[in-house]
């Protein structure tokens, strides 16, 4: 079939977590040509985090911030 706008069927969920703990986004969304992702925080890109889910390991207040992710088929965005 021809190309699919994307759809988010599962928007990330905020996260709160203590000092040295690991904080986990993800996100669900759908369409064709399968969507590409890019986190950002605070409205910045982070290098290499292309997945539908990033990791943020040992938090401190360095990495403390607005997380979301970008999407983008070719169609939508």
């Amino acid at each position: 079939s021809g190309p699919i706008a994307l759809s988010v069927a599962t928007p990330p969920a905020p996260v709160t977590v203590n000092p040295g703990d690991s904080a986990t986004f993800s996100a669900v969304i759908h369409g064709f040509p399968r969507p590409r992702y890019q986190w950002q925080r605070n409205e910045a890109d982070l290098p290499g985090e292309t997945a539908a889910n990033l990791v943020v390991t040992n938090v401190s207040l360095a990495v403390t911030g607005s997380y979301r992710v970008r999407a983008d088929n070719g169609l939508t965005s």
